[in-house]
């Protein structure tokens, strides 16, 4: 019992998510003890928020006084949780193969549970497998988002989709800077999020028919959609696609989970350091048909 607790303590912080219970079933044979759950879930967080973050809400405590990397992470998270926790009860709540098999508060616990692991831990106390196709591909957004930047967690990262975010508020009211919390969000930070979002989605279209032509038993595209974004997110969450899969599947999951966890930081890193070089060469404005 006490090698079990310093497995999925250290297992939850850093997001690893591994599976120690057997048959695949992860915290199902738990979804009862919601002091469990809650212990797991105050582990995950900081690890999902990032040490910066946590350490910045720590000393300054009132939130007009935190830094706008702060002031985004927090908020999308206190939106996105509650969100997908809400969605998770609603679609599945009369399903008995998942949460329709659990008293009324340990529903409400269970989405509470989910609704944080499947940014980031990949623990699980429902069967996804056994989930409606409208709830994955509910999810399948959540995991898309991911965690926070430099956190534990993968995924395109809240941060990012912060700053599209705030650029759409932009184009909608018609302003010329993008802000966000009283500051100006810098161009360069705009087009970087703009091109990890397409790559991203890029990596998801291409890897996704290739995922499913390795299967040894061929099954649906939903559940296969679902594992590829849980490996380029690197949540660990999955339907049971991977136990399908031929060894080369296999191989090229492995690579998907190694180019979430690299990919996205060392593109984030290497736009963010070309946008600082200015250049004399500036081109006439042209018109363009937009929409």
């Amino acid at each position: 019992a006490g090698w079990f607790a310093a497995f999925h303590a250290v297992s939850a912080y850093t997001g690893g998510g591994f599976d120690l219970m057997g048959n695949f079933q992860s915290f199902k044979g738990q979804a009862t003890q919601p002091l469990l759950l809650l212990t797991l879930m105050a582990l995950i967080i900081p690890g999902d928020l990032g040490f910066m973050v946590v350490l910045d809400a720590l000393r300054r405590r009132r939130f007009a006084r935190m830094s706008l990397d702060t002031k985004i992470v927090l908020s999308m998270n206190l939106a996105l949780w509650p969100l997908a926790a809400l969605g998770l009860l609603f679609l599945e709540f009369g399903n008995a193969e998942t949460l329709g098999a659990l008293s009324v508060p340990d529903r409400i616990m269970n989405s509470a549970f989910q609704s944080v692991t499947i940014r980031n831990a990949g623990f699980s106390t429902i069967s996804f497998a056994s989930a409606g196709e409208f709830t994955l591909m509910f999810t399948m957004l959540f995991m898309f988002i991911g965690a926070a930047s430099a956190s534990m967690g993968g995924g395109f990262k809240v941060n990012s989709v912060a700053v599209l975010l705030a650029s759409m508020r932009a184009g909608l009211l018609g302003k010329e800077r993008v802000e966000a919390f009283g500051r100006t969000i810098p161009p360069y930070k705009i087009h970087a999020s703009v091109t990890l979002a397409l790559l991203f989605l890029a990596w998801i279209l291409i890897s996704t028919p290739i995922v499913h032509a390795l299967q040894n038993v061929t099954g649906g595209m939903a559940p296969v959609l679902f594992d590829t974004i849980s490996a380029i997110s690197i949540i660990g969450v999955s339907t049971g696609v991977p136990a399908e899969l031929n060894d080369l599947g296999k191989l090229f999951v492995s690579l998907l989970m190694f180019v979430g966890r690299l990919g996205p930081l060392a593109i984030a890193l290497i736009l963010i350091n070309r946008s600082t070089r200015k250049s004399l060469l500036r081109y006439p404005t042209g018109e363009l048909k937009i929409g």
